[in-house]
């Protein structure tokens, strides 16, 4: 077979759609198998060039600027069997761009269209209901983001043969608005994480506790302010991107001495929170997998995530929960500090086999290859 894999994003980019991407595109490469391989992605602004092409032994890779003619060329390099689209995101520099693709698959490609659905792409949008008069131009630009992925979604989803949800509760909330094509193939196959060893901490008695996020409505972030006035004994280091909402959170936090912003971090700022910390704080109410919590899962920390989204689902019986309000998620704060250390690092372990089981980067490329053979 020959399969085209499209993000279409840069692999340089920090978002968590392309994490996973990174480790569906090694998976994939070191699989080995005989199927011809193709990936495009998009340039970053800080690449000169329009055009990358990288040609290995059982993979191409195309790296190119966002226009309809250099991905109509991609696409039809080969007269491929499968094109998988991993995200239903389209960047909004070229406005007709979605008219091209949605033309390109429904009036001239005869292969399959197999779309993944990464996030509750109508949810995921940066617009935010704090002062939306304050900054009236931002709100409009976002609310339109929003409007506009429930149109380029859908149209998606509806042109594919196959669908697949990164969760259970990915695919039940897919149903609830929308973004569900009965008539395709709608499956479940977990993201993919790199296998790596599970630690535990010596000590959770810290006092630390993090949230690194972006601060979107999405991620339910507003929910921290109670916890910080609630807990007063406990430091808490928020990180992330807040694009939008600077002023809001500064002017919300100003006055608390236990909260330190730390901005943007890189990976390896990432590794020092986690090491400094013994809860991550994953207040978002509908989170469809939660990359943040299984990374901090595997350093030891203790994720607290809201109860029936697909970060507990995937998590387990094991996981710290809380009911999504902002009262109840200080309640689980201040219980965790009460649990004896031998059940939290036996809950710790229970929740590491859990996404073991459920997301290795091996078994993920099982299961797709096996939705690619249409077995």
């Amino acid at each position: 077979m020959k399969i085209l894999n499209v993000v279409l994003s840069s692999l340089l980019h920090p978002h968590g759609i392309t994490t996973w991407f990174k480790n569906y595109l090694k998976g994939l490469i070191d699989n080995r198998n005989e199927n011809k391989i193709v990936f495009l992605t998009l340039t970053s602004i800080s690449q000169k060039l329009d055009w990358y092409t990288e040609k290995h032994e059982n993979f191409t890779h195309y790296c190119v600027k966002y226009n309809w003619e250099n991905l109509h060329k991609v696409f039809t390099t080969e007269d491929f069997d499968i094109i998988h689209f991993h995200t239903s995101i389209f960047p909004s520099e070229d406005e007709y761009m979605d008219y091209h693709i949605f033309n390109f698959f429904k009036n001239e490609f005869k292969g399959r269209l197999i779309t993944t659905i990464h996030s509750l792409q109508k949810m995921d949008m940066s617009f935010e209901l704090y002062n939306p008069m304050d900054r009236i131009k931002e709100f409009w630009t976002d609310t339109d983001m929003f409007l506009q992925s429930i149109y380029k979604t859908d149209k998606l989803v509806n042109l594919s043969s196959d669908v697949v949800y990164i969760s259970q509760n990915d695919m039940i909330w897919g149903k609830k608005i929308g973004t569900f094509n009965k008539n395709a193939n709608n499956v479940v196959i977990y993201n993919g994480l790199p296998t790596r060893d599970g630690k535990v901490k010596p000590s959770y008695n810290n006092k630390k506790v993090g949230y690194a996020h972006r601060f979107v409505q999405r991620k339910n972030w507003y929910v921290l302010e109670e916890v910080c006035k609630l807990n007063s004994d406990l430091e808490f280091l928020f990180a992330g991107d807040c694009q939008g909402v600077t002023a809001l959170l500064h002017k919300l936090y100003k006055d608390y001495e236990n909260v330190r912003y730390l901005g943007k971090l890189n990976a390896g700022g990432i590794v020092d929170l986690n090491t400094e910390i013994d809860i991550m704080l994953c207040p978002a109410s509908y989170e469809p997998f939660g990359l943040t919590a299984m990374e901090s899962l595997f350093f030891g920390v203790a994720p607290i995530v809201c109860e029936g989204t697909g970060t507990h689902e995937v998590l387990g019986d094991g996981a710290f929960l809380f009911d999504g309000s902002n009262v109840d998620l200080s309640r689980a704060v201040k219980e965790f500090y009460e649990i004896p250390y031998d059940e939290i690092v036996d809950r710790i372990k229970k929740q590491q086999e859990q996404v073991s089981k459920k997301s290795e980067s091996d078994l993920m490329i099982k299961k797709y290859f096996k939705l690619y053979e249409g077995k």
